[in-house]
């Protein structure tokens, strides 16, 4: 995917998670369904990964590669990628420690679309940083 239509495509999305969390009653953010996060608990969890995402974004390319490595493979299409975690987390795949939200109360919320909307703004602009090679490249 070229990298113009992955950023539209990541903001699209953004916009779209952020207007459905807004419009959530007390009840509907802090439900838990069937064992399942609520939808502040998504949220936390978003703006957790983000926040290691644009950590590592942020480090100088000969660290990515000593830390990480470089990718190998053939590059994936978002679609691919999006699969691949579903998939993972249908065979069982739980989230690290790390990334796992305690419960979230309603009047975070607003708080939280913020600082998800600020990272997602940052991870845009360490996106645009990179060339589509490098991107393909560092794993």
């Amino acid at each position: 995917m070229e990298k113009t239509t992955f950023i539209k495509s990541l903001n699209e999305n953004v916009i779209q998670f952020i207007e459905l969390v807004k419009d959530l009653s007390k009840d509907e953010f802090e439900v838990n369904i069937n064992n399942k996060w609520s939808a502040g608990q998504d949220l936390m969890h978003l703006i957790k990964v983000l926040q290691i995402v644009n950590i590592g974004f942020s480090l100088p390319k000969p660290i990515l590669r000593v830390l990480f490595g470089i990718n190998k493979n053939d590059s994936r299409s978002f679609e691919q990628l999006q699969q691949m975690y579903k998939n993972a987390l249908e065979g069982g795949a739980k989230a690290p420690t790390i990334y796992i939200p305690k419960p979230v109360s309603y009047t975070e919320k607003d708080n939280l679309i913020q600082k998800y909307e600020l990272l997602n703004q940052s991870f845009i602009n360490k996106l645009n940083d990179h060339t589509p090679f490098e991107l393909d490249s560092y794993r």
